[in-house]
This record gives structure tokens, C-alpha cells and sequence, in this order.
């Protein structure tokens, strides 16, 4: 709302109500408790100058959704005996209604706003660390909480949030982009992710689908690469935990028990383009235990040590290559403590 429309608000308020301006002001010296008034280079002295050049360049814009009333008077701006300052409009009963701009001293925000009955209920919050957050809003006892739907930019970080918030926190349904285009859209629960959500590292070219608990993949989810490989099965605290089947680039895959992203426990590796399968015990990424080795019509059953099978006897002839049976195992390549921005802590 720019200059003309508040004085066409000032004018039907006067001429639609019939109160007198003088006397409107004598008694909202009484009604409003206040230190003084006060100019409003006065006011503009209490913005920083970076907050300043941001409001100047980027016009405050109010939603089609909202409505402003119009039965207002626009007031000079006025010092609270707590140092607050507002500058805006007012209704007939004395209280802040329509736009307004307001300073809070104890923490040294800066708001643009709409206000109903002298309660703010949507606007723009500059915080003292730059941080932005333009959205529904709900005031009580004078704090003003993030509340509704909302926009977050965080200058420290350069991230972003749009989506729910209730009191403050980030909780519900909403989208967190990272300063490096990292996503995460799904659910919230104190201010970190938990539920079912998406999250994409374009950089990396990775995804996750699935299930976060406290910030981090937990429960069932799948994590995919570029290149075809990819995980599908059990998460916990981040790390492959669980039943799960790996892919690997070359087409190789492992089906079985994970520990803390390690092959731990049953599985089957079955080689690229099927050229032969084990199955058996594994513990920390390696065969260890009893196992099967079958390629072709061939069995081998042994008993397996760190990826080396123990010496046999009597099972092969002559023509077998003994060697096959340590073969390669390929590594595990999409770990996911690895990955950025999966540190709980940073949200």
C-alpha cells in the first residue's frame, strides 16, 4: 500500500465515521500507552542499512487472500514505553489495523505487516541475524511467532524453507533448498525432517525416497544414482540397516542383511550378467562364514574367511579355477553418511 492509498484510507475513515481528526488524536494519547512520538527519520534510524536497501528494492506484497481494512488513520510513528516503535494505521477503537511497519527492541526485529485489532497476522520479519521470513504470523503477549505458511531465507547459510510452521517451527509439509540446490520436500517435525519425503542432490546426482526420522533416513526408503545403482530397503540413522538390495553400475547386486552399511549377516551377490552367485554369511562387507558358490552347473560349499574361502578338498577337478572363489566384491558406493547436508544437527 503506497502513500495514495493510505491517505484515501485516512479520508474515508474521517469521512465515513464523521470523528474528528483532533479530537482522534487527543484521545489516542490517552487510549495508546506510549513513550512519545516520534519522526520517522527516527524510525528509519533503528534499520540497519543492509535491511534497509532490501525493503527499498523489494516492495512488501500483500496476498490476494488477505484483506486490509480501509476504516483507518494513518498515524507519525510511535516510541512504546519498551522502546517498540510502530508506524501505521489505526482504527476507530485505537488499535493498530491495516499496514504497519514495527520495530521490536528486545530483539531488534524489524516487521512490515497487516494487522486485525491490533494483532499482527501476516507479514515480514527481518531478524538481527538477516534472517527473512515473510508468512502467515501469530501474535501473543507481544512475541511473534511464525505460524501458517510461510518463507524463510537464512542469510548465514544462504538456504531456504517454504512451507509450514507452527509456532515458530518448521512442522509440516514444506520444501528445504540448500545454498547448493539440494532439496528436501516431504514432512517436518521440529524444524527436521521426519516422515515420508524426496530429497535430491542435483550436484551429486542422487535421490532419496522413502521414509526420514530426526533429519535422517530411517525405516524404508530407496536411494538412487545416475548410473543405475541404487539401495532399496531398510534405514537406520542414516545408514543401510536391515534388510535391503543393492545395485550395482555393472548390473552385479546384493540382496541380504546390512549393519551400519555393511553386507552383515545373510545374503546372496549375484555377479554381473548372472555369471555365478554366492550365498551365505557375510560380516563387514565380506564373506565370512558358511556359504555357496554356484556358477554353471557347479556348487561349491565351504567355509568362507574375510573373502577368502577356507581350502577344500574333493569338490572341483582339475579344469576349475580355484581362484574365482575370492572373487571381487564391488564397493558400496551410495553411502549415505557420506553424503552432504545429512548432519541432524545443521537443521
Amino acid at each position: 500500500m503506497g502513500a495514495e492509498c493510505k491517505e484515501c484510507c485516512s479520508n474515508y475513515f474521517f469521512n465515513n465515521q464523521k470523528i474528528n481528526k483532533e479530537l482522534f488524536e487527543r484521545e489516542f494519547e490517552i487510549k495508546v500507552v506510549i513513550d512519545k512520538k516520534i519522526d520517522e527519520n527516527e524510525f528509519n534510524q533503528k534499520i540497519p542499512d543492509k535491511i534497509f536497501k532490501y525493503i527499498t528494492k523489494n516492495t512488501f506484497k500483500i496476498p490476494n487472500d488477505k484483506q486490509i481494512n480501509t476504516n483507518v488513520l494513518e498515524m507519525p510513528p510511535i516510541k512504546y514505553l519498551t522502546g517498540d516503535i510502530y508506524q501505521g494505521t489505526w482504527n476507530q477503537n485505537y488499535l493498530k489495523d491495516g499496514l504497519g511497519k514495527y520495530y521490536k527492541e528486545s530483539d531488534q526485529k524489524f516487521i512490515e505487516g497487516i494487522w486485525e485489532n491490533n494483532i499482527l497476522i501476516y507479514g515480514r520479519i527481518f531478524f538481527s541475524n538477516y534472517d527473512i521470513y515473510q508468512g502467515d504470523i501469530k501474535e501473543l503477549d507481544k512475541e511473534f511467532y511464525l505460524n501458517g505458511r510461510g518463507k524463510m531465507l537464512y542469510h548465514k547459510s544462504g538456504d531456504q524453507y517454504n512451507g509450514d510452521f507452527i509456532n515458530g517451527k518448521r512442522e509440516g509439509d514444506g520444501t528445504y533448498i540448500f545454498s547448493d540446490e539440494t532439496k528436501y520436500k516431504g514432512k517436518f517435525v521440529n524444524n527436521k525432517f521426519r516422515g515420508y519425503g524426496e530429497m535430491k542432490w542435483p550436484h551429486l546426482q542422487i535421490k532419496y525416497i522413502g521414509e526420514f526420522s530426526d533429519g535422517l533416513f530411517n525405516n524404508h526408503g530407496k536411494l538412487i544414482g545416475n548410473n543405475g545403482e541404487q539401495y532399496e530397503g531398510n534405514f537406520k540413522n542414516g545408514l543401510y540397516d536391515g534388510r535391503g538390495k543393492y545395485t550395482f553400475d555393472d548390473g552385479s547386486t546384493y540382496e541380504g542383511s546390512f549393519s551400519a552399511n555393511f553386507r552383515h549377516g545373510d545374503g546372496i551377490f549375484i555377479n554381473k550378467n548372472n555369471e555365478f552367485r554366492f550365498e551365505g554369511r557375510w560380516e563387514n562387507d565380506f564373506p565370512h562364514g558358511k556359504g555357496t558358490f554356484i556358477i554353471g552347473d557347479i556348487t561349491i560349499k565351504g567355509d568362507w574367511r574375510n573373502g577368502y574361502i577356507e581350502p577344500i578338498e574333493g569338490q572341483i577337478n582339475n579344469d576349475f579355477n580355484e581362484d574365482i572363489l575370492n572373487f571381487q566384491i564391488p564397493n558400496i558406493n551410495l553411502i549415505p553418511d557420506r553424503l552432504p547436508h545429512m548432519n541432524p544437527l545443521k537443521r
